[in-house]
């Protein structure tokens, strides 16, 4: 398979990181293919805050967790620039979505990500770009791309 871009939301970063017990083995399989370059991913530089205050960390931790994302072979940060926020306004405006969940879409979006995988059933209102749900992802990656 050709090495494809997939937007990621930030909820699906977290529970890699976090090895969470319900969803971490579903993000594990995108970090896999991230690793495996069968796989590219975006994500929006809002992940980095929504990531380093999602719970109480210490300065040392925080810093360990930057690098750590920083450090995920094939995934894009992208930062926020004047295209991605307007686009995430009239995303908001429009759909009533959450600031980092506009954010997370109209960086994809620019970014021309062929899908949005995230946890978020909300998101699924979201009809300009394919939404994903992290459980689907896995099971049937190449029906998606």
């Amino acid at each position: 398979m050709k090495n494809r871009l997939v937007g990621l939301d930030t909820n699906v970063l977290i529970y890699y990181f976090e090895q969470n017990p319900q969803f971490g083995n579903a993000s594990k399989g995108i970090f896999d293919k991230l690793s495996d370059q069968s796989l590219s991913a975006v994500t929006g530089s809002i992940a980095v805050v929504e990531i380093l205050a999602h719970r109480i960390l210490s300065k040392k931790d925080a810093k360990e967790m930057e690098d750590k994302l920083f450090d995920v072979p094939n995934l894009i940060i992208l930062e926020l620039n004047r295209e991605i926020a307007t686009e995430a306004a009239r995303i908001r405006r429009e759909h009533k979505f959450s600031l980092p969940d506009s954010i997370q879409l109209a960086t994809a979006l620019d970014a021309k990500a062929q899908l949005f995988i995230t946890n978020d059933e909300n998101l699924k209102k979201f009809k300009e770009l394919k939404i994903i749900m992290l459980s689907q992802f896995n099971n049937r990656l190449t029906d998606h791309l």
